[in-house]
């Protein structure tokens, strides 16, 4: 049963946690899968290298001269590079619509997403 995915593409990430703007970028795939897990592979495997899920917030970046985005997870933040704006655009549009649709299943909605109906899950 394969895992559809949402969205999938060429991501650069720089080499180490520790970035700065001299860092060396690593070219992996990303899929973003149905479920809302974000998955990476290396360019010569089929096998998943490894996977960040339960972001808490996405945000694009602004603080280097390449176009990219922010993911904050429960352990750190991941800083991804694009080859475009708009392509950093759509995928913090995918990436949030994930978090948006969890807050709300959990039951937490937040003021600002009110507008979400959903049924009381007790």
């Amino acid at each position: 049963d394969m895992i559809r995915s949402r969205r999938e593409g060429i991501l650069f990430k720089p080499s180490t946690k520790f970035a700065n703007l001299s860092s060396r970028l690593v070219e992996r795939l990303y899929v973003l899968t149905e479920n809302g897990v974000l998955q990476y592979y290396k360019k010569s495997s089929s096998k998943s290298s490894g996977q960040i899920y339960n972001f808490k917030s996405v945000e694009l970046s602004y603080n280097h001269s390449k176009p990219g985005f922010i993911i904050v997870d429960d352990k750190r933040s991941h800083i991804f590079f694009t080859t475009t704006f708009e392509e950093a655009q759509e995928w913090v549009n995918d990436l949030r619509d994930f978090i948006i649709r969890r807050t709300a299943t959990e039951g937490s909605i937040t003021d600002d997403l009110s507008f979400i109906r959903h049924e009381d899950q007790r």
